[in-house]
């Protein structure tokens, strides 16, 4: 996996705390940007993957699909925003 290098604005108060956060966690303040970055990938990510399943709900559930879930008016927020497991 490559590198690359990223330009990010920032407002002094905002990186007063993230320079503040990476003196108590010990760790440069590019690090715990990059994590940031990574863990909002992540969630978007998953997010992404639920609005894909909650659009193509309709044409699954009229084919008859057996990995059509049966429990999503209950379970909405579920295939929004967890991981779905198989």
């Amino acid at each position: 996996m490559g590198v690359v290098t990223l330009e990010v604005l920032l407002s002094s108060e905002q990186y007063e705390l993230l320079s503040d956060v990476a003196r108590h966690r010990q760790q440069p303040p590019a690090q715990i940007s990059a994590e940031a970055i990574a863990d909002w990938l992540e969630r978007e990510a998953r997010r992404r993957e639920g609005l894909r399943i909650l659009r193509t709900m309709p044409q699954r559930a009229v084919a008859g699909s057996e990995d059509a879930p049966r429990d999503l008016a209950r379970n909405h927020d579920r295939y929004l925003y967890e991981t779905r497991q198989p």
